[in-house]
């Protein structure tokens, strides 16, 4: 599973700000060449799928593309969830702090081409400060990834290194 992009999705149903968007890849056994590919667009929280692109070479090039079926209700739904409001700030040397958020939460940083640069467990209270060491890590643009674990919401901030 890659987390490879962030921005707005755009679906029959609308346009959606905040959308992260996950690669999984997967090989069917025994070939070792029969490959399966699922891409998922998730708005808010890890829970709200609003799109779903599929492909596979098992199938004799199977593809899909699905919308979410019943989206209404299931925004109506995310509504009632806790999603985070809080402001990231990301300041030189890795330093991020952290305004009206607290909770635990995973904290992912990713580079642009998808790749996990560090991941961790953060506990965080009101105007929070966390270090992430990124001395090894090269001038580039990166993506702060923040799950919260109670409820599936994320919020992300993209960062200059």
């Amino acid at each position: 599973m890659t987390f490879d992009g962030i921005g707005t999705a755009v679906t029959p149903f609308g346009e959606f700000d905040n959308c992260i968007r996950v690669k999984t890849e997967s090989i069917y056994l025994p070939s070792l060449t029969d490959t399966f590919i699922d891409y998922s667009w998730y708005y808010n929280s890890l829970s709200n799928v609003i799109a779903r692109h599929q492909r596979s070479n098992f199938f004799e090039g199977h593809r899909s593309l699905v919308f979410q079926s019943n989206l209404n209700s299931s925004l109506s739904a995310l509504y009632e969830e806790e999603i985070p409001s809080g402001i990231i700030s990301y300041h030189n040397n890795g330093l991020f702090s952290f305004k009206n958020l607290s909770g635990q939460f995973l904290a992912h940083i990713y580079d642009l081409n998808g790749k996990l640069i560090q991941s961790r467990h953060v506990n965080l209270e009101d105007n929070s400060e966390i270090h992430f060491s990124l001395d090894e890590s090269s001038e580039n643009i990166y993506v702060l990834l923040l799950i919260n674990k109670k409820t599936s919401s994320f919020l992300s901030k993209k960062f200059l290194k």
